[in-house]
């Protein structure tokens, strides 16, 4: 292969290295950031080089990933490179999906990954959940009035209520979202480059348009939906996934709620609040993005809802 097309028409010549070449054929930008983090931890833990990947005799190959998959498995003092399985799993999958883009470019014979074993991912997640109480309070820690605050109200709800990752909230842009009368929905790009149209209730878009209008714009503008606010920055970036991250743990720390919460506790609550709610089960597959049912029941928390809340938090 002398050289690679990418998605905007231009062309790579085969002087570009191979990992940049397999990162340019990857339609989702939240798949090609993945993969790049991936490919990164993968180099800089093992030291090797992009010419080794090629150089290098499977077997060897074979030997540095399995070394690499222990070692990112088990506790190390010290050690940044602490995984669940789950993730684990997903970085062995990442260098599975490069090396076969190397065989079928026609770099190396075998993909040296298939040899390698993955690890048992649990039938049920780790990550802890969100009560319905406990999401109403991060929501009154965030509502301060201010610009920043109604934008982080809104993202709190786009993750809840329309069951989105943080990523995906950070690359929503205006005109991805649809009037649909007083409702709406917000079209996004999910996991392995998937297209998803999901519905944003009524409250939510009423909020949406509030701070858009507090920042000078309204549902016929263009560019991201949610801007950094900051300081050290313009009012036209977007606001990073990272930020959404740091946003929340600062809510959930004000709001005085234990355990070790992440954005995608929300994404659980979400899923076990609606099948507590006896929720048709298809209908939240199809909420969440995901194509297995199996991943629903992954989800789900069980009846972990407080007595004081019967129905949907509010907004």
């Amino acid at each position: 292969m002398n050289e690679l097309t990418v998605l905007n028409g231009s062309q790579l010549p085969a002087s570009v290295s191979p990992i940049r070449q397999w990162l340019a054929g990857q339609r989702s930008p939240l798949t090609r950031k993945a993969y790049e983090t991936d490919m990164r931890l993968f180099l800089a833990f093992t030291r090797l080089t992009e010419d080794d990947l090629n150089r290098l005799h499977r077997s060897d190959i074979v030997s540095i990933v399995e070394g690499y998959r222990d070692s990112i498995s088990q506790y190390k003092e010290g050690s940044n490179y602490i995984l669940n399985a789950k993730t684990v799993s997903r970085k062995l999958m990442t260098l599975r999906v490069f090396f076969q883009y190397l065989v079928e470019s026609g770099r190396i014979e075998r993909n040296p990954v298939e040899y390698v074993k993955s690890v048992t991912v649990p039938d049920k997640s780790t990550r802890e959940g969100m009560t319905e109480f406990e999401f109403c309070k991060i929501l009154e820690a965030v509502q301060d009035g201010s610009i920043r605050g109604k934008r982080n109200r809104v993202i709190l709800n786009m993750l809840y209520h329309c069951c989105l990752r943080r990523s995906e909230v950070a690359n929503i842009r205006i005109e991805d979202l649809i009037q649909n009368g007083e409702n709406g929905q917000v079209r996004v790009i999910g996991k392995g480059n998937q297209f998803l149209i999901k519905d944003v209730p009524a409250q939510l878009l009423q909020q949406i348009e509030t701070y858009l209008q507090a920042t000078g714009r309204d549902l016929n503008a263009k560019g991201f939906l949610f801007l950094s606010h900051s300081n050290r920055n313009s009012n036209s970036e977007g606001i990073t996934d990272q930020s959404i991250y740091a946003m929340f743990k600062d809510a959930v720390k004000k709001a005085g709620i234990a355990g070790n919460k992440t954005p995608h506790s929300l994404r659980h609550a979400s899923i076990t609040h609606a099948l507590n709610r006896k929720s048709d089960i298809m209908k939240v597959k199809a909420m969440s993005g995901h194509k297995d049912i199996k991943m629903i029941t992954h989800y789900y928390r069980g009846g972990q809802e407080s007595a004081t809340f019967d129905l949907a938090p509010n907004f």
